[in-house]
């Protein structure tokens, strides 16, 4: 939703009257619960041997929230959050045997860090400037502000190596994804500079796990520095298609990347029952099975309980029932790719 628009537009639905609002939401559901296709065999090649779903995770803790437009917005606790239930959802994956791909922020790779000579949190690296970023509130201050400088054991919602640790272990096989090293926005005005340094430390923080990303994510779909993201190595771009498909397939980018695009996010339908979100997802589940393209869902680690329970498990328990059945693949960002074709 438009983040200038969006409070004048939840003001004006709160005063509707319920059953308008039942109504109204009824209808969005319905729509919204139709999937959409983009297949074009000119840009897409042939159609694959059977649809696929892919599972992506924007794996951030407090760096991804820090920032964030809403005022009500407790970053350091959705951060301890998505620790909190980091075990909860790696042992659902591991029951359905599920590999997910993790777009994680290189800060998470660190188990401590200090402060420069200067006081500024990670002095040696450029950083975006205040101005107007869509999504993000930074009119004022430095980017790194919020930055404890201290370690894991004190400020664990800025850390993760025991977590990161905890994915590598994990049998299912997940991949690691880059999503710059602070979460920093990389659509314009952020420079190239700012880009390569975010890039270049992000990389030297997975490094030292021995990981070597091949896929990116933006920061809030900040699409941009298209070039330093290829100087970097990594060859896959996640994307967000908009209203162009729901259900797709990777895209040969004119610059050579390779470009994975979503196709909802599980918190979709904020004004839907769990249940009702539950079986949208479902329908599109079915219908990456019936085109043989790819249904593409991401998310959060830091989602709500319930929809950590009474969505995303049993969503899991559906996609592995019909992978059993031979009706679809689960696959990462990166092997999706590389899927068998239609001849």
């Amino acid at each position: 939703m438009n983040s200038v628009l969006g409070p004048h537009l939840k003001a004006a639905w709160s005063i509707l009257p319920a059953p308008v609002r039942r109504l109204a939401a009824g209808v969005e559901r319905r729509i919204a619960s139709i999937p959409s296709t983009y297949y074009d065999p000119a840009v897409h090649g042939p159609r694959l041997r059977r649809g696929t779903v892919v599972i992506s995770f924007d794996f951030e803790m407090a760096w991804g929230w820090q920032h964030r437009v809403s005022r009500e917005n407790d970053f350091v606790n959705t951060g301890l959050r998505e620790r909190a239930q980091m075990p909860v959802i790696l042992r659902a994956l591991e029951a359905c045997g599920i590999a997910a791909t993790w777009f994680t922020v290189g800060h998470l790779f660190l188990d401590r860090c200090t402060r420069g000579n200067d006081g500024r949190a990670h002095a040696d690296m450029l950083r975006l400037s205040p101005g107007r970023y869509r999504l993000y509130r930074f009119d004022e201050g430095d980017w790194f502000q919020h930055d404890p400088c201290t370690d894991v054991h004190r400020d664990p919602a800025w850390y993760g190596p025991d977590l990161v640790e905890m994915i590598l272990k994990s049998p299912v096989g997940h991949e690691f994804g880059c999503h710059t090293f602070s979460h920093a926005y990389l659509g314009p005005p952020c420079t190239e500079d700012v880009a390569d340094g975010e890039l270049r430390a992000s990389l030297e923080a997975m490094a030292r796990f021995g990981i070597r990303p091949e896929s990116f994510s933006f920061p809030r779909g900040s699409e941009g520095n298209f070039a330093c993201i290829s100087r970097a190595g990594l060859g896959i771009v996640r994307a967000h298609a908009g209203r162009q498909a729901v259900l797709s397939l990777p895209v040969r980018r004119a610059d050579g990347l390779w470009a994975v695009h979503t196709s909802t996010a599980i918190d979709r339908g904020a004004r839907w029952s769990l249940e009702e979100r539950l079986a949208r997802l479902k329908k599109f589940v079915d219908a990456a099975s019936r085109e043989k393209l790819v249904f593409h869902m991401y998310l959060h680690p830091s989602l709500s309980a319930d929809e950590l329970t009474r969505i995303f498990v049993p969503f899991l328990d559906y996609c592995a029932r019909r992978r059993e059945s031979g009706d679809i693949d689960v696959a990462t960002v990166r092997d999706v790719i590389t899927l068998p074709r239609e001849h």
